[in-house]
């Protein structure tokens, strides 16, 4: 085992991660659709994105310091394994009838404890098993691939949706944990080199985690620029409102939306991954939010073939803001406080969004959501060249 190559190592990791986030992406997606589709109604999304990322917020604050202090394979494997018993369970309440909105808000919010561990864990562990010569590589092809399910995901979703019920996709889910599991099972995980003392509580993590923030003030920046860019792209969570008020609210049309997303994600991550940005990875990553903001713009102003249009395009943009972001954490960290810095990352993501959601959701109900998108599109240009200034354009 221990005789794995670093290519064998990140191959049969990523697989995993893979088959256990195409069982999540279909229940994420059929859990909102089914919500957008029976209530039609802004704020029932609002609780429905709270219900997603608020828990977040708390366990990310904590998996962080675990994923630096424990075995990062046992807490990924944990998590899946939670996650799976849960959907379980959840399969045979919902199996028994339509279930209630409260009941798929809490479903919701199981999911996103299990979550709260695996987005900070997978960032923190693809650095462990590759070289850093590799990381933006690595890193291109594993937006590709998350890209790759997000175009299958939706297809999925709308056929086991509209064909069985939501029943079935958390069977599929509940499977897909279990298989995702045993692969990562199989992996070796090169020990960590601490180059400090193991913090003795999970309280001392934080602290060092806070006191490592306070020394690296381009880090604090760099989440203040996330978090704002989240915010604003907050909108995007209402698209199957537009879906469903604009263009008729066929489960299709909901597919073919995140199907143009997920097939220009796929060909961006390559991309971004062939061509590895600019050298100044800040560079990369403030010139593609400008063009996803202005891609957020025409959407407010599209109908439906264009809409798909320029979905498609956003999806070959997307990777080439995301990987620079993930890879620059990745290269300016140090090993051991990559799991608390991602968990910070995650918290943000977390808090902004549902933030992001609580202004727009409400608002989606009293204006059109084409109107927010183009609010929101126009800020996020404006927001990257004020990021232009406050990030100072480092050489990173």
């Amino acid at each position: 085992m221990h005789e794995q190559t670093w290519q064998n190592r990140i191959t049969r990791f990523l697989i995993a991660q893979a088959i256990s986030l195409l069982g999540s992406s279909i229940v994420s997606f059929a859990i909102i659709w089914y919500i957008t589709l029976e209530t039609s109604s802004g704020l029932m999304l609002t609780y429905a994105t709270i219900a997603t990322f608020a828990p977040q917020i708390l366990v990310s604050l904590f998996a962080g310091v675990l994923l630096d202090r424990f075995n990062r394979k046992l807490l990924i494997m944990i998590s899946d394994s939670v996650i799976a018993i849960t959907t379980l369970i959840l399969f045979f309440i919902v199996r028994g009838g339509d279930p209630s909105m409260t009941l798929l808000f809490i479903a919701l919010a199981i999911r996103a404890v299990g979550t709260g561990v695996q987005n900070p864990a997978v960032n923190a562990v693809i650095p462990q098993l590759v070289p850093e010569s590799e990381l933006m590589r690595i890193n291109g092809f594993f937006v590709s691939m998350t890209s790759l399910i997000a175009f299958l995901a939706p297809a999925l979703a709308a056929s086991v949706l509209g064909w069985l019920g939501l029943a079935s996709a958390l069977l599929v889910d509940f499977a897909t944990a279990l298989i995702g599991v045993g692969i990562t099972a199989t992996v070796f995980f090169p020990p960590l080199q601490h180059t400090d003392e193991e913090a003795t509580s999970s309280i001392q993590g934080l602290k060092d985690a806070f006191a490592y923030l306070r020394t690296h003030p381009f880090l604090k920046r760099l989440f203040l620029f996330e978090g704002i860019i989240l915010f604003l792209f907050s909108p995007l969570f209402m698209l199957a409102l537009i879906v469903e008020r604009s263009f008729g609210g066929a489960y299709w049309q909901l597919a073919a939306t995140e199907v143009a997303y997920g097939i220009g994600a796929v060909a961006g991550g390559f991309f971004i991954g062939w061509w590895g940005g600019f050298a100044n990875r800040m560079t990369t990553v403030l010139m593609s939010a400008a063009i996803l903001g202005a891609l957020m713009f025409l959407l407010g102003l599209a109908p439906f073939w264009v809409f798909v249009a320029l979905l498609f395009i956003w999806g070959i943009f997307n990777p080439a803001y995301d990987t620079p972001f993930i890879t620059l954490l990745q290269e300016r960290v140090e090993p051991d406080m990559h799991g608390r810095i991602f968990g910070f990352l995650q918290i943000v993501i977390a808090a902004s969004l549902p933030l992001g959601m609580i202004l727009f959701g409400p608002l989606g109900d009293i204006v059109k959501v084409e109107t927010l998108y183009l609010i929101s599109g126009a800020l996020i240009v404006c927001w990257t060249l004020v990021g232009r200034y406050i990030m100072k354009l480092e050489q990173v």
